[in-house]
């Protein structure tokens, strides 16, 4: 080999080494050549899991795993996925990828396309308590002593017993007071009173947000630092559940449904205190709504004769769900219908025509 040949290969070696070692510290980096925009770019990923898990995931119709899976080196653009399980109905959502970010999808469920509906009761009474059916003994017996309270030291004011406390506003000064269920203790919990009106307390979990709900529709959110009530709508509200998370509550009119943010979310996707987000909007009357407790991140409703399910991801756009279709199994129309959900045995309970069923969400299959 001669001394020119030599010089040739060393400086070839030289000139690929120099070109390839950036191209390999580039992609160890997570930089991935744009073909469209011919340039190196930083990449990004996609985390997802399910409810379920072991959901096959689609991204652009290309199969890339199964829940619950982080998917790497994505150039930044939006993403068509898709998420199937056998017997179950499909999650599919448009979501962006950013440089040098994770977007994640961490509450997604996966809802059986046909659960299995059961019997629990028939001849349910008409006063029937969906609520008092899913209560323990110990929390029955709460109650009753709330109850027995109430009528002996503020009668026909309205009140909510939460832990071992009872919230009850004063019919005489419409002012909100609190007790414990010997009432030994007493205070006040707000400073102004409220407008003269026909109220339905609802108090979180941790006791640190209160709503009251005006026979009117008018509906008020205590300002905990001022201890005053302050307006969040005005009209035609239904009903206020706060979600068992304490971080947010819902409220609906005959037509929408609203979630407002008590706490900043730090999880994708990102909110902040005190954001309104309509979620969802019908012709048809919403009849009742609660929130599925298995995660705080999804609604139950019930729209005419069927009960649906939605989540609270607005990122390209919501799932919802049909969940039951009452005209394929029960005659007649749904009146008064009632709905809740038993997180200790996993189970959705609702009434129709005077009988109790019962379908389980998680899975699809019964009990």
């Amino acid at each position: 080999m001669t001394i020119t040949t030599r010089r040739l290969i060393f400086w070839g070696l030289v000139i690929i080494f120099f070109t390839i070692t950036p191209l390999i510290i580039a992609y160890g980096l997570g930089y991935s050549f744009d073909w469209q925009k011919k340039t190196f770019i930083e990449t990004g990923s996609f985390y997802f899991a399910s409810s379920p898990t072991s959901g096959t995931i689609y991204i652009n119709n290309k199969a890339s795993g199964k829940t619950n899976k982080y998917i790497k080196r994505l150039l930044p653009r939006e993403y068509e996925i898709v998420i199937k399980k056998d017997g179950y109905q499909p999650w599919e959502k448009r979501l962006k990828i950013e440089s040098g970010i994770v977007t994640e999808a961490r509450n997604i469920l996966l809802v059986p396309q046909n659960p299995k509906i059961e019997i629990v009761q028939k001849d349910v009474a008409q006063n029937f308590s969906l609520s008092a059916f899913t209560l323990t003994k110990t929390e029955k017996q709460k109650i009753e002593l709330a109850s027995t309270t109430a009528n002996t030291f503020f009668k026909n004011s309205p009140y909510q017993l939460v832990n071992d406390d009872i919230f009850y506003l004063k019919i005489t000064d419409y002012i909100l007071y609190k007790t414990d269920l010997g009432k030994i203790k007493k205070q006040q919990t707000s400073l102004e009173p409220l407008p003269v009106d026909s109220y339905k307390i609802s108090v979180s979990p941790d006791e640190k947000s209160i709503a009251a709900l005006g026979k009117t529709g008018r509906l008020f959110l205590l300002n905990a630092g001022q201890r005053i009530f302050e307006e969040i709508a005005a009209s035609n509200i239904k009903d206020v559940q706060f979600s068992p998370d304490n971080k947010k509550l819902f409220y609906y009119s005959e037509t929408e449904l609203v979630v407002l943010y008590l706490d900043k979310i730090l999880i994708q996707p990102y909110k902040e205190k005190g954001q309104k987000e309509t979620v969802t909007r019908f012709s048809e009357k919403i009849n009742s709504a609660i929130w599925y407790p298995e995660d705080n991140e999804h609604i139950i409703f019930v729209v005419g004769d069927t009960v649906k399910l939605i989540e609270l991801d607005d990122r390209g756009q919501r799932n919802i769900y049909d969940l039951v279709k009452m005209q394929k199994f029960a005659k007649g129309t749904w009146e008064n219908p009632q709905t809740i959900y038993d997180s200790k045995k996993e189970r959705l309970y609702f009434i129709n025509n005077n009988t109790l069923y019962s379908l389980q969400i998680k899975t699809g299959q019964l009990w």
